[in-house]
């Protein structure tokens, strides 16, 4: 009888899809093992849909993580990737389950109920460096899955000075593009995130998950951080040697850029 893996992450429109994207890689590394039965559950219905294109089908959505009670069962191996409130439910969860792992939210966080706690590390599909593929010579841009705060608009006179092409995020706002062909002369639809990641050259980013994924495909990234990093996600970058350029200073940015890609300035 095959082993029941429950893999749960949280996202949302502001979040981005960073999690899930670590779920997918785990996920298909569980279903090259044979005995492993492996079921995805995600919090919002739009991320099921974005699961297909990193090569997992059929995730179910239940509303939260106080969910999870109604679909594992004993025996079962639980991981969760949220940052949600579990108010106490873990304790159920390590109580009921053989085996919870979670994904670390804080550099800090500790094991409260005997859940494991997985540190932040490199979880990128292995599409990104079994099979690396040949580079195409351009500079692509991708802040994040989400643009809630309209950071790229509101940074347009900067960016219309920069030869990179834009990879829109699945959660950017309907009509958000028409605005950001003002700023960008290439724009790539979110569904060829894969394939431009893998394929690109140069990457420049805001999201932690794809500078790891395009570093691992052999790319040259620069980290913009638009939000304060965490200690461990700077730590994480710092030590596949990613260039990090904080608090939006687009000064600094612009001579990292000027540095490491001169043609795309």
């Amino acid at each position: 009888m095959s082993q029941k893996v429950i893999y749960y992450v949280y996202t949302n429109h502001k979040t981005g899809l960073d999690s899930l994207k670590k779920a997918c890689a785990l996920v298909q590394t569980f279903k090259d093992k044979s005995d492993y039965s492996v079921h995805l559950y995600v919090n919002d219905f739009r991320a099921g849909l974005v699961a297909r294109e990193f090569g997992v089908s059929g995730a179910t959505t239940i509303e939260s993580i106080l969910d999870l009670d109604m679909v594992i069962n004993r025996g079962d191996l639980l991981f969760i990737d949220s940052p949600e409130d579990d108010r106490g439910a873990m304790e159920e969860f390590v109580g009921e389950c053989k085996q919870v792992c979670k994904i670390a939210q804080d550099c800090d966080e500790v094991s409260r109920f005997g859940e494991i706690i997985l540190p932040k590390k490199i979880v990128v599909d292995e599409i990104y460096f079994k099979d690396i593929a040949s580079k195409v010579d351009r500079c692509v841009f991708f802040l994040s899955d989400s643009d809630h705060d309209k950071t790229i608009f509101n940074h347009k006179s900067f960016f219309q000075n920069l030869k990179m092409e834009l990879i829109l995020g699945h959660y950017f706002f309907v009509g958000y593009e028409d605005a950001l062909k003002e700023i960008f002369s290439v724009i790539h639809e979110a569904d060829e995130y894969q394939e431009l990641i893998r394929t690109s050259a140069s990457v420049v980013t805001s999201s932690v998950q794809t500078a790891l994924e395009a570093k691992m495909s052999g790319a040259k990234v620069i980290f913009l951080e638009k939000e304060k990093l965490s200690n461990c996600d700077n730590t994480l970058l710092e030590s596949i040697n990613i260039s990090i350029v904080y608090n939006f200073n687009l000064k600094q940015l612009e001579n990292v850029i000027t540095s490491m890609f001169p043609k795309y300035t």
